[in-house]
Parts: C-alpha cells; structure tokens; sequence
C-alpha cells in the first residue's frame, strides 16, 4: 500500500487559507472595534457575540448550555457545601461508632441534613427553571437523605 501526502498537504492548504482569511478579516474588525473604543462609543454586544472567538469550535458553543448565575445561586452552593460537609461529618461519626454512643450523634446530623435540604428547597421553589444542574444535586441529596433515614431506623448500623 502507498502513502501518500495527499490529505495533509490538503489540510496544510485549508489551513493557509484560513490564516490568510482571518488576517485580512480579523485586521479590519479589531481596528473597528479599537477605534470605536478610543472615540468613546459602546460596541454592541451582539456583533461581539455574533462572531464566536478563532480557537473554538462553533458546534461545541451551540451544543454548550447558557451559563447564567442567578443571584440566588452562590447561596445555594454554600448551603450544598455545608450539606456536603455534614455528610461527610455523618459518614465518620457512623465510621467510629463501634460501641454504639455515636449512632444518636449521628442520627441527629441526619436528621440535620434533612431539614437542612427542606429549607433549601423552600427557600429556592423554582429552582429547576432557574437551575436545573443544582436541582438535580439537590433532588440527589434529599433521595440520600432519606434512604439513609430508611437504612437507620431499619436498624442496619447498630
């Protein structure tokens, strides 16, 4: 079987032709922009954001989700942090507990958590439109929160 050059030297002329494409593009565009800056006008955010930056995929910005943080939204990642930390707090006390004197410890941290979620999602009632991504964690903790409840009262730690 031959090799041939072929594809590459294709790929290498695509890519020539690119360059050459947005050197004589991007000169004109950015200069606009300088100047438009320099004299005091505001440039439109829409033209900025119509045109995706060079480096990046334009199929990968359109499968991406919108970001946007909500004001609500690092208060309710502190509250999962310290719900992540009590469940780390749960963990170890059940981990220690070998003559039974932490399990009443640990069931109030349990108990804890629970009602540490129920606030959270009392405070945050439309979350899933807002935030689906954190009501999804949030739905997680609380189907943990109760299954462990099951697994205590059915006696599974003593």
């Amino acid at each position: 079987m031959k090799i041939t050059n072929d594809p590459v030297s294709a790929v290498e002329q695509q890519q020539a032709e690119q360059k050459t494409q947005r050197a004589n593009q991007g000169s004109g565009s950015f200069g606009d922009l300088l100047a438009q800056e320099l004299s005091g006008e505001t440039v439109s955010t829409q033209d900025a954001a119509a045109t995706p930056p060079l480096g990046i995929n334009p199929l990968l910005l359109a499968s991406a989700p919108a970001v946007e943080q909500t004001q609500a939204e690092p208060q309710v990642m502190e509250s999962l942090d310290n719900i992540m930390s009590d469940w780390e707090d749960y963990a170890g006390k059940l981990d220690a507990n070998s003559d039974g004197s932490e399990l009443k410890e640990a069931y109030s941290k349990l108990e804890h958590i629970g009602g540490e979620i129920e606030r959270l999602k009392a405070e945050n009632p439309n979350m899933a439109e807002t935030n689906p991504g954190l009501k999804s964690v949030v739905d997680e903790m609380e189907i943990l929160n109760v299954t462990e409840t099951y697994k205590f009262n059915r006696g599974d730690y003593i």
